[in-house]
């Protein structure tokens, strides 16, 4: 089984790894593929 995830988050050091780290726990996953986008500060 495959994942495609999509994230935006204001939380600057949490990259693709970090994203991928948390879906490690699913064994059950053979590919998995993490875009993360910064979302932007308010001015």
């Amino acid at each position: 089984m495959s994942a495609v995830v999509s994230v935006a988050t204001g939380e600057s050091q949490r990259d693709s790894r970090f994203y991928h780290a948390v879906l490690g726990r699913f064994n059950v996953l053979s590919h998995v593929t993490v875009e993360v986008q910064p979302l932007q500060s308010a001015a």
